[in-house]
C-alpha cells in the first residue's frame, strides 16, 4: 500500500492483516514529494486556503503483519517526506531473518516550525512515530532503521518531471533519501521471547541464519534501533540535503555569458529542435525554488531524537542489540524537543522482560543497551544537494583524514564535512537503565564510538560489564 507524500493521504486501516512470503516486500510505502512540488496550495472543506505541507497524512488504526520470508520491510519511506503520522495499534511479528519494521532513507523536516503557530493544523506538523506491539523472532531482525544515502537510483515520485527539472537546474535529487528524522518516536517491541510465531521448538529455515556461532534454538543479532544515517547537530539542511542559497539576481544576469551560469536561468521547451533551451532574458525556477526555501533555516537538523523507548529481550535473545548508532549518527534517548504528539519521555529503560525481576531463566544473553561505533564520514554519506557542494564536502572530508584541523561547529563559513569529518558515533542515554542480560553489557564504544550515561544503571544478572571501550579514544561517560 503506497501513500503518497504530496497528497498527504491518512490511511486508517480496520483490523486488516498483511502476510509476507518470500523476500524483499514491503507492506505500507511513503512516496516522496517533488521538490519542486511541495508549496502547492489548495482549498480545503472549510474554504480555508493552505499549502499541501500544513496537511499531515500517514499510516493509522489496526494492521497485524507477518512477515515469514527475508528482507521485507513494513514500512518504508524514501526522499522527501512531509508529516507523517505512523502508528499501528495491531501486532506485527517475524518469523523470518533480516526484516525490519519501520525503514527509512528519508528526510522529514519538522513543518511546525516552518509556519506560523497561528496556522490552522499547527500543531498537526511533525513526524510521529508510535509503535508498540512488534515482537522479532527471527536473526538479525531491525525495529527501526535510518539509513545512509539510498544507494542506487533516486525513488519515484508523483510527477518524474519536478524530478528531471532537479538535475536541469543543478540538483541532485537523491540528496533528501537519506534518514533524517526530524520528528517524534514511541517505539516499544520484544525480541526473543519466542523462537517463532507459532511457538515451535526453534526457528524457522527462513528465520535461522547461517552464521559462526548462530543456531535455530536462538534469535541472533536483532536490533532495536539502528541508525547510520550520520544525522547529528551541525549537518545544515538547506545545502545538504535542500537547495542551498543561490546567488542574488544581479549576479546570475551579470554572468549571463558564462555557460556555467546556465543553471540560473529559465529552460524553455523548443517544439521544432525538441530540446530544452536557456532562456537568458528570464531567471528560472533553479533560483526561485531555493529562494523560497529560507524556512528550513527554522528547522537546524539535530541529534535522532527517540521519547520513548521500551525494548524487552526475551531468552531465546542473543547478542542483540538495543540501540545502535554509527558512522558519526547521534542518538539522543529519553529526549523530546517538539512535545507535540508523542508528550513526556521515557525515565527508565531496561532490556528485562520482566525489568529488575528477571530472573536467570528468563533473561537474553549477551544483550548491549547502547552501542556507539566509528565516525562521521562525508566519503560514505556524500551530504550536499547540488554536486559543487558534494564536491567541496568530499574535498575537506580528505583534507581532515590527511590530518588537517577540524572546524569548530561555530564556524558559519566552513563546510559540513569540515565540521563533522571524524567525529564519532554517539549516544545520549537520559533515563535510568536496569541491565538484566546474563553476561550482558549495558553501554559499549568502538572505533571512536561514545557512549554517555546520564541516569543510574544498574546490572541484575551475572556476567554483566557496566561500560566497555573497544578501541582506542572510545568514551563512556
Amino acid at each position: 500500500m503506497t501513500n503518497e507524500t504530496w497528497r498527504h493521504g491518512i490511511l486508517d486501516l480496520d483490523n486488516v492483516t498483511v502476510n509476507m512470503y518470500n523476500s524483499d516486500n514491503m507492506g505500507f510505502y511513503n512516496m516522496p514529494v517533488a521538490r519542486y512540488t511541495y508549496k502547492y496550495w489548495i482549498i480545503g472543506d472549510d474554504g480555508v486556503r493552505r499549502e499541501w505541507r500544513v496537511l499531515a497524512g500517514g499510516f493509522s488504526g489496526k494492521a497485524n503483519v507477518n512477515m515469514y520470508g527475508r528482507n521485507n520491510s513494513v514500512y518504508l519511506t524514501t526522499g522527501m517526506s512531509y508529516m507523517k503520522h505512523w502508528q499501528n495499534e495491531g501486532l506485527i511479528q517475524s518469523d523470518g531473518a533480516s526484516n525490519i519494521v519501520y525503514s527509512s532513507f528519508s528526510y522529514a523536516p519538522t513543518l511546525s516550525k516552518l509556519i506560523s503557530p497561528t496556522d490552522p493544523g499547527y500543531l498537526h506538523n511533525t513526524n510521529m512515530i508510535k509503535l508498540s506491539n512488534i515482537k522479532l523472532y527471527g536473526d538479525e531482525n531491525i525495529g527501526m532503521y535510518f539509513g545512509s544515502r539510498i544507494k542506487g537510483n533516486a525513488a519515484k515520485v508523483h510527477m518524474e518531471g519536478a524530478n528531471e527539472l532537479e538535475s536541469v537546474y543543478g540538483y541532485n535529487n537523491k540528496a533528501a533519501h537519506i534518514g533524517l528524522y526530524q520528528g517524534e518516536i514511541d517505539f516499544s517491541a520484544k525480541i526473543g521471547e519466542k523462537l517463532t510465531i507459532n511457538n515451535q521448538a526453534q526457528q524457522t529455515a527462513e528465520g535461522n541464519l547461517n552464521n559462526t556461532g548462530y543456531t535455530d534454538k536462538t534469535v541472533d543479532g536483532a536490533v532495536g534501533i539502528f541508525s547510520e544515517s550520520g544525522q547529528r547537530v551541525g549537518i545544515v539542511a538547506r545545502g545538504d540535503v535542500m537547495e542551498g542559497v543561490p546567488p542574488t539576481v544581479a549576479e546570475i544576469n551579470a554572468h549571463s555569458t558564462d555557460p556555467a551560469w546556465d543553471r540560473w536561468f529559465l529552460y524553455k521547451w523548443n517544439n521544432t529542435t525538441q530540446r530544452l533551451e536557456v532562456d537568458k532574458n528570464n531567471i528560472g525556477p533553479g533560483y526561485g525554488f531555493p529562494m523560497g526555501n529560507d524556512f528550513f533555516q527554522k528547522d537546524p537538523i539535530h541529534n535522532l531524537e527517540v521519547a520513548k523507548l521500551d525494548i524487552r529481550f526475551g531468552k531465546y535473545s542473543k547478542n542483540g542489540i538495543m540501540v545502535l548508532a554509527k558512522q558519526g549518527t547521534v542518538i539522543d534517548v529519553g529526549k523530546n524537543t517538539s512535545n507535540y504528539h508523542i508528550t513526556g519521555v521515557s525515565s527508565d529503560i531496561t532490556d528485562g522482560i520482566n525489568g529488575a525481576n528477571t530472573l536467570e531463566a528468563d533473561a537474553s544473553t549477551g544483550t548491549i543497551v547502547a552501542y556507539a561505533e566509528g565516525t562521521w564520514d562525508q566519503l560514505k554519506h556524500r551530504y550536499g544537494s547540488e554536486d559543487a557542494r558534494i564536491a567541496q564536502n568530499d574535498a575537506d572530508a580528505v583534507a581532515i583524514n590527511n590530518g588537517a584541523a577540524r572546524k569548530a561547529l561555530t564556524d558559519t563559513k566552513a563546510t559540513t564535512a569540515a565540521k563533522l569529518q571524524g567525529l564519532g558515533s554517539e549516544i545520549n542515554i537520559n533515563p535510568n537503565v536496569v541491565l538484566a542480560s546474563k553476561e550482558g553489557i549495558a553501554y559499549m564504544g568502538d572505533n571512536q564510538g561514545i557512549v554517555n550515561a546520564m541516569g543510574t544503571t544498574e546490572a541484575v544478572n551475572y556476567g554483566s560489564i557496566i561500560a566497555y571501550a573497544k578501541k582506542i579514544r572510545d568514551k563512556l561517560l
